[in-house]
């Protein structure tokens, strides 16, 4: 298992694959293909991103917090809001 954060430049390859538009952070987790990632997308409201994970299979929490800390290693410059997909990914929201 990896997880890279994907260069600004190549994010674009990535959109159409996981079906996203307007990405600004990207990090990946791949084995095999790509098994979950943690996206930044614009928000409507200025300076803000909406950040959600999404995993191919069931939510995992050491997998999402090792993504976690890849993707606050990137330069973000905007205010995040977390949208939690399941129960399980607002509750390890509310944890950190």
């Amino acid at each position: 298992m990896e997880i890279k954060n994907i260069e600004p430049a190549a994010i674009p390859d990535f959109e159409q694959q996981l079906q996203l538009e307007n990405v600004k952070y990207l990090t990946l987790c791949t084995e095999e293909g790509i098994i979950a990632y943690l996206a930044g997308i614009d928000s409507e409201l200025d300076n803000e991103i909406d950040v959600h994970f999404d995993f191919k299979e069931d939510f995992n929490e050491p997998v999402a917090k090792q993504m976690y800390t890849s993707f606050m290693k990137q330069n973000i410059s905007e205010d995040i809001t977390f949208n939690p997909q399941s129960e399980k990914e607002e509750q390890f929201i509310e944890s950190l």
